[in-house]
C-alpha cells in the first residue's frame, strides 16, 4: 500500500494521469448517453420495438454509455482522492480496488459482446429482434420512413429475401399483394424502379450496418480495461 522515495511519486504520478483519461472517458460517455436518450436515438436501430427481448436493451448504446460512463467517473473520482491525499487509508484501498473490479468487468462483458457482435453471424436472438422492429415498423405510419429509408439505402424490398417479390407499392395500392406481403413491405413514396426490383431483403445491410458500431466499441473497452488492470497494480505502489 505504501511505497517510499522516487518509486511511490512516480506511482502517484502514473496513476494521476489513468484517473484523468479514466475521468474524461466517463463524463464524456455519460454526456453522449444523456443526450441520446433524451433525442430518444439510443438504439443501433432506427425502428419501432415494443416487445421484451434482452436484445432491445443491450443494442442500446446511450443507456451501455451511462452505466459505464457513471462508474467510469466513480472509480475516477475514488482515484482523485486518493491522488489528492497522497495515499489513502486501508478502507478506501479496499473500496477502490472493489471498484476498478466492477469496472473491469463491466469493460470486459462489454468487450466480449461487442466483438462478438462484430464478427460472427447474427444470434438468433438478435435476429428475431430485428425482425419483430421491422414488422411493428411496417405497421406504424410514424416509421415507414425509417423502413424505407433503408430500402432505398441498401437497394433491399422486406425483410428476408423474396418476401416482397411482386409487391411494390403499386401493388400495395392495388390490393395484389398476398396478406403476409403486408406485414413485411412497407408502402413508400420512394421506391427503386421495378426494372431494377431487389427480391434482396435488408437483414443482412440492416444488420451489418448496426454491428459497425461494435468493433470500435470493443477495442476501447478492451483497452480501458487493460489500463485499469495495470493501475491497480500501480495503486499498490502508492
Amino acid at each position: 500500500m505504501g511505497r517510499g522515495g522516487g518509486g511511490r511519486e512516480l506511482a502517484l504520478t502514473i496513476h494521476g494521469a489513468v484517473v484523468g483519461l479514466l475521468l474524461l472517458g466517463g463524463v464524456t460517455l455519460l454526456a453522449f448517453g444523456i443526450v441520446d436518450v433524451i433525442t430518444a436515438r439510443d438504439s443501433v436501430v432506427d425502428l419501432k420495438y415494443t416487445g421484451s427481448s434482452r436484445w432491445n436493451g443491450l443494442l442500446k448504446l446511450g443507456i451501455a454509455a451511462i452505466i459505464v460512463g457513471s462508474v467510469l467517473s466513480a472509480v475516477a473520482v475514488f482515484g482523485c482522492l486518493a491522488v489528492g491525499r497522497g495515499g489513502c487509508s486501508t478502507l478506501f484501498f479496499i473500496l477502490f480496488i472493489a471498484l476498478q473490479v466492477v469496472l473491469v468487468a463491466l469493460l470486459v462483458a462489454v468487450a466480449m459482446l461487442s466483438l462478438t457482435l462484430a464478427t460472427r453471424d447474427a444470434p438468433e436472438g438478435v435476429r428475431a429482434f430485428l425482425s419483430d422492429s421491422w414488422k411493428e415498423s411496417v405497421a406504424d405510419p410514424e416509421y415507414l420512413e425509417a423502413v424505407c429509408g433503408l430500402e432505398v439505402e441498401f437497394s433491399c424490398r422486406g425483410f428476408y429475401n423474396g418476401q416482397c417479390v411482386g409487391c411494390t407499392t403499386a401493388d400495395l395500392i392495388s390490393n395484389s399483394c398476398i396478406k403476409e406481403q403486408l406485414k413485411w413491405c412497407p408502402r413508400c413514396e420512394r421506391q427503386r424502379p421495378v426494372s431494377d426490383f431487389s427480391a434482396n431483403g435488408c437483414f443482412q445491410d440492416t444488420y451489418n450496418d448496426a454491428r459497425k458500431y461494435f468493433k470500435p466499441i470493443g477495442i476501447v473497452a478492451s483497452v480501458l480495461a487493460a489500463i485499469v488492470v495495470f493501475d491497480m497494480f500501480v495503486v499498490c505502489c502508492v
